[in-house]
Formats: structure tokens, sequence, C-alpha cells
């Protein structure tokens, strides 16, 4: 994924790819109930969520790539 992200979207940084990185990983991940209750316990805290925020223009970017992945 990462080999084909820089291939196709020269114009992303070294963040930016690492950013996309970590949230497929997060979201792959199985998740049970404690995942969900601590993580809403942050977010009544004001903490962090356990899952990483991607902006608006990365999320069209990895859009597109999950629908590219899904077709081949």
């Amino acid at each position: 994924m990462l080999q084909e992200l820089r291939d196709i979207h020269t114009d992303l940084t070294e963040e930016d790819i690492a950013t996309l990185a970590t949230a497929r990983l997060a979201e792959e991940q199985p998740r049970d109930r404690m995942w969900y209750r601590i993580n809403a316990v942050k977010v009544l805290g004001g903490k962090s969520k356990l899952q990483p925020t991607v902006n608006a223009r990365l999320a069209t970017v990895r859009h597109a790539v999950v629908c590219r992945l899904t077709v081949v």
C-alpha cells in the first residue's frame, strides 16, 4: 500500500503517507467491547481518540486507494 501511494500520489509527503498507513492499520485491527469503552471514556474526558484522524484531503486519497484495492 505504501509503495502504491508513493507511485500514484507523488504530491503526498512522508507524513501524509504515514498518517494514511496508520489509519489503515488501526482500521483493520479487531476491536472488542473494551476498545469501544476506552474510546468513549477518552472522548468524554477530552483526550485523544484511539483511532487517528485523517483530514479531508487525505480521506479522499484513502478512499481512492481503498476502491482501487478492492477492484483489483
